[in-house]
């Protein structure tokens, strides 16, 4: 999620949002104003609960199962699983309709999926985001707040709303598990027995600042009418569909919502462990490598902003790896769209480490442009291996031709 500060709830201070410019050679990123997400201060003008993405919707936090007014998809997900019933509910606020059943209390709740040497697992009690993602011993994804993970969020260019797959701003640590607000997961389906296992979620995103539309530490804002998810695919075959069993991902980001006319996703955005600070970008096409100033990462995160990573249009890839060297333990990322580019955040400067240290480092694939109605998809691929071996990967997947679109 795009917004608020490391010392307020974990997150990079952005402070703006970011919008695409020059996209027929190097792709420009430029901040504009933005509502703080730091803790949700005052802002001038309240929008309407009716949005560009359909209605917001108020909710009250409920112990009680209300089958009658509980999405009926929502419940089918969480009774399918013996173990894992819900444990509260999202109910309307004042109106009849559809609630969520979510698992309040209970973070996290993962499921995983395991493929070409990695294991990764989604949490169904925070709108099945991808929480965990483990390759030789190292588990890479930090989720000290709901805005973290390896998730899709959401930005409509009209109305300055936020829209997150995991949940708001009330999911940090100092918050109890039961006053959190997560996102309800309102699809799950994993496949598991294939040589390329997958998962397809999906979740009913909430407003990222619940006050901005009357909200608040008790009733949190969803948008009905908006699904935010993923098609995740381990050990993903290439078009020559040969096994391969290594480790590069498909990450498709879905997102199924009224037609958008100009919207900002990050499709999706990784939050690492702050050990993975050592920043590089690669262009396919070359054959280059760069490594970007750490320093400079953090200045720009510092004042609000994210850093643009430079590169022409066409395929890229980004590398943040724990060390320097081929031999380094990194995370790659790799996309292929005329309308997208990387940014980072760094935040990795602190005592706070770890999976649920306040610590982090950041990337985005930052797409701006239009989303048609229904399904809109982006194709990102994610693999994790030693700088050499991801750079051979990225190869790979450049003579393939492969498109983000």
């Amino acid at each position: 999620m795009m917004g608020a500060t490391a010392r307020r709830s974990g997150r990079a201070s952005l402070g703006g949002r970011l919008a695409f410019l020059g996209l027929t050679a190097a792709v420009t990123l430029l901040g504009y104003q933005q509502p703080s997400r730091a803790g949700c201060g005052p802002r001038d003008v309240m929008p309407s609960m009716s949005t560009s993405v359909g209605p917001a919707v108020k909710l009250t936090l409920s112990r009680t199962p209300l089958l009658a007014t509980t999405d009926a998809g929502t419940v089918a997900l969480v009774e399918g699983h013996v173990h894992r019933k819900p444990s509260a509910y999202y109910v309307p606020d004042g109106a009849a309709g559809s609630g969520y059943a979510l698992f309040s209390g209970k973070d996290p709740v993962l499921e995983p999926v395991s493929g070409g040497r990695v294991l990764a697992k989604s949490n169904l009690a925070a709108g099945c985001a991808l929480w965990e993602w483990w390759w030789n011993g190292f588990q890479f994804i930090n989720d000290y707040d709901y805005g973290r993970q390896v998730q899709v969020a959401l930005y409509p260019a009209e109305g300055g709303s936020a829209l997150g797959e995991a949940g708001d701003v009330y999911g940090v640590p100092s918050i109890g598990r039961t006053a959190r607000h997560p996102s309800p997961c309102t699809a799950f389906a994993a496949q598991r027995s294939t040589s390329s296992p997958r998962q397809v979620t999906a979740a009913a995103p909430l407003e990222w600042c619940p006050e901005y539309y009357g909200g608040g530490p008790d009733h949190p804002i969803v948008y009905p009418a908006v699904r935010l998810g993923k098609i995740l695919t381990l050990n993903w075959k290439g078009p020559d569909k040969v096994e391969r069993n290594w480790p590069v991902a498909l990450f498709q980001t879905v997102i199924n919502s009224p037609a958008i006319q100009r919207a900002t996703v990050e499709a999706p955005t990784g939050y690492l462990n702050s050990e993975f600070n050592t920043y590089y970008h690669y262009d396919p096409a070359t054959r280059t490598l760069t490594q970007d100033a750490l320093a400079e990462i953090r200045a720009i995160t510092a004042r609000g902003l994210g850093y643009n990573v430079k590169q022409p249009a066409g395929p890229r890839a980004v590398i943040l790896a724990a060390g320097t060297g081929n031999a380094a333990t990194a995370m790659g990322i790799y996309i292929n769209d005329p309308h997208s580019g990387f940014v980072f955040y760094d935040g990795s400067l602190g005592a706070s480490h770890g999976q649920s240290g306040s610590n982090f480092v950041k990337w985005e694939v930052h797409y701006d442009g239009p989303i048609s109605a229904q399904a809109w998809t982006y194709n990102t691929w994610i693999m994790t291996d030693t700088v050499q071996n991801i750079l051979a990967d990225m190869n790979r997947l450049y003579a393939w031709g492969v498109s983000s679109r």
